[in-house]
């Protein structure tokens, strides 16, 4: 049992309904693998009072019906049982349908089903809200490239990293093509792109939170103890980065697409910066 868990544990022996207590605990559950525990959790949590005896707003109430939902359907795509996945993820659509976490997972759940244009729609209201999501950006591409009937649509807006807008040239579009479309599998290489660069500033963002530790108010030990912790972390998102960048170059390579080159170029220029130490870290 980790220390999170023992805290909702505590704090449900004081009062065994208390909603923000069992959702905590149900997210902890979920955390560590344990689906079932995590969905039977939930469910005390979704059948007691989530107004707190008319104390809750309906805003808050309607959050952790959607939530509590929400985790179940995670749970439950975790577990392999998709098609309860996709009747609760729907249902927590309805509580809340702004959320990037359930719209994202929606998509993911219609990807895996090849229903490429609900998919699509989905991830592209994570992107939409401004989020920053590698994933959702990585399964455009995937569905642009698969998506044989996709339809033509306005040129995608990549984000580069800063250092690769220092050295080059934004590419021109070729005479041949309206500058106001682009082809299915320039599309799902201009995601791949985004994909990449969105790895690469998560990459950088990571090593930044490790150099600031010195500057915390806390003990030696401490910052010790999380230096490894965050050290461990960002070795196996590199190492999880690198493994997709290397599948969408594959696929790049294959685009029947202007200066392909071009764009395998810059990914291998994020690759070589993602790629992790041979060692990994103690």
């Amino acid at each position: 049992m980790c220390i999170r868990d023992r805290y909702y544990e505590s704090a449900l022996k004081w009062d065994p309904k208390n909603t923000a207590a069992l959702y905590g605990k149900g997210t902890v559950l979920h955390i560590l693998g344990r689906y079932q525990e995590s969905n039977a959790t939930l469910d005390m949590m979704l059948q007691g009072d989530l107004s707190r005896r008319g104390r809750a707003s309906d805003q808050a109430v309607r959050y952790y019906q959607g939530e509590g939902i929400f985790y179940k359907a995670y749970n439950y795509h975790l577990m392999g049982d998709f098609a309860k996945a996709r009747e609760l993820v729907d249902t927590a659509k309805r509580y809340i349908p702004a959320s990037d976490s359930v719209n994202y997972l929606s998509g993911l759940l219609y990807y895996h089903s090849n229903q490429y244009q609900l998919a699509r729609d989905d991830f592209l209201k994570v992107l939409q809200s401004g989020v920053t999501n590698c994933d959702a950006q990585y399964y455009l591409g995937l569905i642009y490239m698969e998506w044989q009937d996709a339809p033509v649509e306005k040129p995608t807006v990549v984000k580069l990293p800063e250092a690769l807008t220092k050295t080059r040239e934004p590419e021109k579009p070729p005479n041949k093509s309206p500058a106001n479309v682009e082809s299915r599998e320039r599309r799902a290489v201009n995601y791949f792109l985004g994909a990449c660069s969105c790895m690469d500033a998560t990459v950088r963002n990571m090593k930044q939170r490790i150099e600031s530790l010195p500057s915390l108010d806390v003990e030696e030990a401490e910052k010790i103890v999380l230096k490894g912790r965050l050290e461990k972390k960002l070795f196996s998102y590199r190492v999880t980065a690198v493994s997709l960048i290397e599948g969408m170059i594959r696929i790049a390579s294959t685009a029947d697409i202007p200066n392909k080159k071009v764009y395998v170029d810059l990914i291998n220029e994020i690759l070589g910066r993602i790629r992790p130490p041979s060692e990994k870290p103690q």
